[in-house]
């Protein structure tokens, strides 16, 4: 496969095929809830979103584990319009989009996107691989840039995410450059289950003490996000992460990710 083909444009692309940088037994673990290759077409950003829930509870709470271990709560998946409606009625993206002669100045409204393809669906495997730049979203857009190429853009790109992006994530967003973004749980959810993403210990105890002030809408990277013309939603099957992936993994699996449990500053 070459990098930049663009061959999720292909008809018998499945994301399933990507093997660039992981394992079998990774992806077997990541992709094992999809039932049949027709599920890779979704028709809401909230399937989008339970892809990206379901990877993440196989790796992290359910299992089976990664050669014994457990991945981090957390998923995300890309993917890129499949069928959209224009002025002249639906059409394929695939068909629509080799005919622009600019496609990054094109505007498709969310709305206008009847159908998402996913081109990949990545997992939190910091602890798997022992590698520290492998949340979910990284892993997500490392195995979509082996199909689209890095410029997001000018390809529609969609990311929906199972948490809101940290600062490493988020400023591969920014380099990527996706038009789409769904966040479901936000930061201050993450801090509340019992990780607070390398914050200073003082901000930690302001969100763990009065969760309402720090609204999803007003997280730094939305804002930017948003400032680049991304659009942007957030709290997306919100209550569904904390309850399969947040509440089960640092409750009665008592999971502890890098900086959090008895070594955690912040107590």
């Amino acid at each position: 496969m070459v990098p930049g083909s663009f061959s999720a444009l292909g008809a018998k692309f499945d994301p399933r095929s990507l093997s660039d940088g992981f394992t079998s037994d990774v992806l077997e673990a990541i992709y094992g809830h999809v039932k049949c290759r027709d599920e890779f077409v979704v028709y809401s950003p909230a399937e989008l979103m339970r892809h990206a829930i379901s990877a993440a509870e196989t790796t992290s709470v359910r299992g089976p584990l990664i050669r014994g271990k457990r991945g981090g709560p957390f998923g995300a998946v890309t993917a890129i319009p499949y069928e959209l409606r224009l002025k002249g009625g639906n059409v394929k993206f695939a068909e629509w989009w080799p005919r622009l002669s600019s496609p990054e100045q094109e505007i498709v409204l969310v709305g206008d996107v009847q159908s998402w393809r996913i081109v990949s669906i990545g997992v939190n495997l910091v602890d798997v691989e022992d590698d520290p730049t492998l949340h979910g979203e990284m892993s997500a857009i490392h195995m979509a840039c082996k199909v689209t190429g890095r410029n997001g853009w000018k390809r529609f790109l969609a990311i929906a995410t199972t948490g809101a992006p940290c600062d490493m994530c988020a400023g591969a967003f920014r380099w990527w450059r996706p038009r789409y973004i769904w966040s479901a749980a936000g930061l201050v959810d993450a801090v509340a289950a019992g990780f607070h993403e390398g914050l200073p210990p003082d901000l930690v105890k302001a969100m763990r003490s009065d969760p309402s002030a720090f609204p999803l809408d007003n997280e730094r990277w939305v804002t930017e996000q948003r400032a680049l013309g991304a659009h942007v939603e957030v709290g997306l099957c919100r209550e569904e992460v904390r309850a399969r992936l947040y509440q089960p993994y640092f409750g009665e699996l008592q999971g502890t990710l890098y900086n959090s449990g008895p070594d955690d500053p912040t107590g």
